[in-house]
């Protein structure tokens, strides 16, 4: 280990009590993305140093990291960064990698997303099923092909180039089993029937895309919503895109399947929680989603312990969580929050399963999609809790 060390500060050019110096105060840093720095990513820093150079693909840390240590950060960058300045402000400096997310939607002019007019994105992954999930292209955290069947002629130009399947006597446009999503068919199509949906973006494209109509959204007293999918299910993507527009009115629509202190670190920078609760019971709750529901609570306790505004959203599903004792329950968690401003109940949508067959899916619920919905909104005035349907 000791000669590996040797050999690398040779490589670097530095002298080892220089790098020793700089590994301890690479590990004691404690960035902005709430997480330490591992081994492995300082030494990927290590031989990076002598590479270093500035473009939209890398991010610049500055004076930020003063107050995160004990010893003179400026001074020490300005010895070990002297040839590795910002061209454009010829600070010296630590860069780092910019992460990068996928996200299959960006929605303008959103009017239910939170407050006044906004913008929404739609992070692509979700670890929850629920039966009724009506984005499916949101579940898989990979781009995927989407086809609109009910328009094809079956031409089969799209067969043609695809790399995987070639010419086949078959009438009726298929998936192959292996789609890595290449694109091909989608330029193949005459009438324009396939799509590719997820987009893979760096922080600082995501970020140019929101500031692009930012101060118009600003100006209607709205901003950016994070929404999916489940945003925190990339969640260090989505704080690195936060620590960039700490300007603008923030908010996320999420179910609070995550870790407590990821969901601790993105709802401190955020404006405005719009959070789902979908059961209260956990049976019922693995067998409708999937997932267990003890960390979505216990993040919930958190929100109505805090500071901090939210707004719960409960997707009323005929059969399953639209009854009385579940209302109940989920009302009486929720009562003596300080800074719950409403329940918004979001009924049950017959057309929730539209998009399934263009992603290669199948819509099969447990429940009656047909079942008429009652809505028992008097449990909620019982525990005077404002509550609206949507």
């Amino acid at each position: 280990m000791c000669r590996f060390f040797f050999i690398l500060t040779q490589n670097l050019n530095m002298s080892i009590p220089h790098f020793i110096l700089t590994l301890l105060l690479l590990g004691n840093l404690s960035f902005h993305y709430y997480s330490q720095i591992s081994a492995i990513s300082i030494i990927y820093f290590c031989l990076f140093y002598k590479f270093i150079c500035i473009d939209r693909e890398y991010f610049l840390i500055y004076n930020s990291i003063i107050d995160n240590i004990n010893v003179n950060v400026n001074c020490f960058f300005k010895s070990v960064c002297r040839h590795r300045r910002c061209p454009k402000t010829k600070k010296a400096g630590v860069i780092f990698l910019m992460k990068s997310g996928t996200v299959f939607d960006i929605k303008e002019f959103a009017v239910h997303d939170g407050p006044g007019v906004r913008q929404t994105v739609f992070f692509k992954g979700c670890p929850l099923r629920c039966q009724w999930c009506h984005n499916p292209e949101g579940l898989s955290s990979k781009p995927q092909l989407m086809f609109s069947h009910n328009s094809c002629t079956g031409c089969g130009k799209c067969r043609l180039a695809c790399p995987l399947t070639g010419p086949k006597d078959i009438p009726a446009p298929v998936y192959p089993s292996d789609c890595t999503a290449c694109g091909a068919c989608v330029e193949a199509c005459p009438l324009g029937l396939r799509r590719i949906t997820g987009k893979k973006m760096t922080s600082k494209e995501l970020v140019n895309a929101i500031r692009e109509n930012g101060d118009y959204y600003a100006a209607l007293e709205g901003g950016v919503t994070f929404s999916g999918g489940e945003p925190l299910m990339q969640g260090e993507f989505l704080l690195e895109v936060l620590e960039q527009i700490p300007d603008l009115h923030t908010a996320i629509e999420t179910s609070a399947y995550a870790p407590a202190n990821l969901f601790r670190a993105v709802t401190d920078r955020l404006s405005f929680v719009m959070m789902d609760v979908k059961l209260m019971d956990p049976a019922l709750h693995r067998r409708y989603t999937g997932v267990d529901n003890r960390m979505i609570l216990e993040n919930l306790t958190r929100l109505c312990r805090g500071k901090k505004e939210f707004v719960v959203r409960i997707p009323l599903i005929p059969g399953v969580n639209n009854t009385e004792e579940n209302l109940e329950q989920t009302a009486a968690f929720l009562s003596g929050s300080a800074c719950l401003l409403r329940v918004e109940l979001l009924p049950y949508h017959q057309t929730a399963g539209a998009k399934y067959r263009m992603a290669g899916m199948e819509y099969r619920p447990e429940f009656d999609t047909s079942a008429r919905l009652q809505i028992p909104q008097h449990i909620f005035e019982k525990y005077k809790i404002r509550s609206v349907v949507l």
